[in-house]
C-alpha cells in the first residue's frame, strides 16, 4: 500500500497581489491546498497574513497562539518592542514555525549571487551598493521612502553582510509637519568585520531601478533588475579581477551575463517553509524572526539617525 501524502491546508489572510502569488504557488503543489479565506478553523495547518503592520502583528500572534505555523509578510515600517512580542509568541509555540516573507532572497540573481559569493571563489564581500527606487509613492505607502522599501532592500544586503553595526541615514525632504516626506533617503552602514554599504531608497526614480553591486576582494557581482513588472530584466553581473592569486588585479575584468526573464521566487519561498514544516525549524534557512529582527532593528534605527526625520 502507497501511503498517502499529507496535505496543508492553507489559509490566506489580507489582500493584494503578494497574496495572489501564493495563492497560485499553493495551487502549484500537491501537497498544500486552500481553505477558506480568512478563516483559521481545525482545516488550516497554516496561514500566509499580508496586512497593514500592526494587524499582521497581532493576526501573527493569534495564529501562534492556535499553534499555527505562519508566513507574516512584512509590508511596512514594524517596531523593535512588536517583534519581541511576536517572538515570544514564537517561543511560547514550541515547535511552529514563524517565518517572515523575504521575497527578494528567492529571485534567480540573488540565489546565484549568494551561490557564489558562499563559494568563496570572488573572496571576502567588502562592498555593498544598493538602489530600490519607484516612480511614485504608491497608496498609502509611508511618506518616507526608507520607511516604504527599506524592509526588503536591507533584509536583502544583510543576507550577504550579516547585521549592520554602524549606520546613518539622510534624507531629502519635503513637505511641512506634521506632513513630512522624505521622497529619497541614503543610509551608510558597516558590519563589524569590515563590510561598507551605501544604499538610496527612492519615490522618484523615473526609471524605475532595483541594483545591488556587491564589492568582493578578487572580483565583483552586480545585480540589475527584478523579473517582474517594471523592474525588468533581471541580470546577474560576474566577473573577476584576479582569478589567479599570484597576478596584479586586472581592471575592467570580463564579465559574464545572466539573464532571468521570469520570476519563481514565491514557489521557492513555498516550498523552503514546506520544507522547513517537514523539518521542524531546523530547516528554516531564510525569513527567520530573528533575521527579521535585525532588519527592523536597523531600520529603526536609520529613521532615527535622520536628523530631519528623526522624532524629536
Amino acid at each position: 500500500m502507497i501511503a498517502r501524502m499529507a496535505v496543508t491546508g492553507f489559509a490566506l489572510i489580507g489582500s493584494g497581489n503578494r497574496l495572489n502569488r501564493w495563492r497560485d504557488a499553493i495551487a502549484a503543489r500537491h501537497d498544500a491546498r486552500l481553505c477558506a479565506a480568512d478563516t483559521m478553523g481545525d482545516d488550516v495547518d497554516a496561514v500566509i497574513i499580508a496586512l497593514p503592520p500592526a494587524l499582521a502583528i497581532e493576526a501573527a500572534g493569534a495564529a501562534l497562539d492556535k499553534k499555527i505555523a505562519t508566513i507574516i509578510e512584512l509590508t511596512g515600517e514594524e517596531t523593535v518592542e512588536q517583534m519581541v512580542d511576536l517572538r515570544h509568541a514564537e517561543r511560547d509555540a514550541g515547535s511552529v514555525i514563524l517565518k517572515f516573507g523575504c521575497q527578494l532572497r528567492y529571485h534567480k540573481s540573488v540565489r546565484h549571487a549568494r551561490e557564489i559569493a558562499a563559494s568563496g571563489t570572488f573572496g571576502k564581500l567588502k562592498t555593498i551598493r544598493a538602489i530600490y527606487g519607484l516612480a511614485g509613492r504608491p497608496a498609502n505607502a509611508p511618506a518616507n521612502a526608507l520607511a516604504h522599501l527599506g524592509l526588503p532592500l536591507l533584509d536583502l544586503v544583510q543576507a550577504f553582510s550579516g547585521p549592520f553595526e554602524g549606520l546613518t541615514a539622510m534624507s531629502a525632504t519635503g513637505g511641512n509637519a506634521p506632513s513630512p516626506t522624505a521622497e529619497n533617503v541614503f543610509a551608510i552602514l558597516t558590519t563589524g568585520n569590515g563590510v561598507a554599504a551605501q544604499l538610496h531608497c527612492s519615490h522618484t526614480q523615473w526609471r524605475q531601478t532595483f541594483r545591488l553591486e556587491l564589492g568582493l576582494e578578487t572580483g565583483y557581482l552586480w545585480l540589475d533588475g527584478l523579473a517582474v513588472e517594471g523592474l525588468g530584466p533581471e541580470m546577474l553581473i560576474a566577473a573577476r579581477s584576479r582569478p589567479d592569486i599570484d597576478s596584479p588585479p586586472e581592471a575592467n575584468p570580463h564579465e559574464e551575463i545572466r539573464q532571468f526573464r521570469s520570476d519563481d521566487s514565491t514557489h521557492r519561498e513555498l516550498a523552503d517553509f514546506m520544507e522547513a514544516l517537514q523539518a521542524r525549524k531546523s530547516g528554516l534557512v531564510d525569513g527567520s524572526s530573528q533575521q527579521a529582527f535585525d532588519t527592523i532593528n536597523t531600520l529603526q534605527r536609520l529613521l532615527a539617525s535622520d536628523p530631519y526625520w528623526a522624532p524629536a
